[in-house]
């Protein structure tokens, strides 16, 4: 047992120091909302511009952040893992990624749908289905 515990986390500390994944905090511009929103964007190991890669955009749920999925290291390990980008903005506290018809500057789904999308596509190279 003491052998395979060892073995076990001799494996993952090589795991997690050969990932090369690079994570970024920026803040992407909502004309929308007059704001500017923090985006954190993971790229994989042997992303460079000008290669086309897949992207997952991932929500985070009420009271989360931006870097709700950075805090473990999963985002990073699956964009190792699946060669893929990782965009994962900040929706607001308690904003439920949707346009509200209460409140005009909370445009959280046409900020996600429209200008997350655009940024990304702009400065990454994306494959888009």
């Amino acid at each position: 047992m003491k052998k395979t515990l060892i073995l076990a986390a001799a494996i993952l500390m090589i795991c997690q120091s050969a990932s090369a994944y690079k994570e970024k905090d920026l803040m992407v511009r909502s004309e929308s909302m007059n704001k500017d929103i923090p985006v954190t964007i993971v790229t994989p190991d042997g992303y460079r511009k000008g290669k086309a890669f897949p992207v997952i955009y991932m929500l985070h749920g009420h009271s989360g952040n931006n870097r709700m999925w950075t805090s473990d290291e999963m985002a990073g390990i699956l964009a190792d893992m699946y060669g893929i980008i990782m965009v994962l903005p900040d929706g607001g506290f308690d904003r439920w990624y949707f346009d509200s018809p209460m409140t005009p500057g909370y445009k959280y789904e046409t900020f996600v749908a429209k200008e997350v999308i655009g940024y990304v596509d702009t400065n990454y190279r994306t494959i888009r289905d």
